[in-house]
């Protein structure tokens, strides 16, 4: 059976062209097989050209979850409040709800229950990420700074009251937040202080 081929594949995400590769089919047949299987239930579409075995997305891992969040949109890296939870700084947990930060466009992507958001940012402001595990992660401090920009301009809420504040690092919060316009900075004193 065609499925089983595919589930001999290692990459988490298939395109049109590695179902063509693996089954040994046209591309356009490809694309006719990838739509029969979303119908049955066999694959899951998680957008145009992007495709997972509908088992596999059933027991994805966390960070399984992030890495498909960062191939939905290219560039982009795990942040706000999703980041800070995983960095132990807010004790609000999003289940089945992963926010990024990127350069190109904001977006709400639902797959399978799970809410991918993406905010954009200025291409300015894209940086303080790492590799982690293939996902690419904000840094704890980097996390809290996209969450005061964006709260500085009315575009996110961050929950100040589940933020564990005993554990971030204030000094390396100002460090990356001179990087951002002086308004970000000043919104960051009066809630700091507050």
């Amino acid at each position: 059976m065609k499925i089983q081929r595919l589930r001999t594949v290692s990459k988490l995400v298939l395109t049109v062209g590695d179902v063509a590769r693996v089954l040994a089919i046209r591309p356009a047949s490809a694309v006719v097989f990838c739509h029969r299987a979303v119908k049955t239930g066999e694959l899951l579409r998680l957008q145009r050209n992007r495709y997972m075995l509908r088992e596999r997305w059933e027991h994805l891992s966390r960070e399984e979850r992030w890495r498909v969040a960062n191939l939905l949109q290219v560039p982009s890296y795990i942040s706000l409040t999703t980041a800070l939870a995983d960095h132990d700084l807010t004790t609000q947990v999003q289940p089945a709800y992963v926010e990024s930060i990127a350069v190109h466009r904001s977006q709400v992507i639902e797959v399978g229950g799970t809410v991918f958001k993406y905010v954009k940012i200025a291409p300015a402001l894209y940086f303080g990420f790492v590799r982690r595990d293939g996902v690419f992660i904000a840094t704890p401090e980097k996390a809290l700074a996209d969450c005061v920009y964006l709260s500085s301009l009315h575009r996110y809420h961050l929950d100040w009251s589940s933020l564990e504040t005993s554990r971030v690092n204030v000094a390396a919060v100002r460090r990356v937040l001179r990087r951002y316009p002086r308004r970000t900075q000043q919104w960051w004193a009066q809630q700091w202080t507050t």
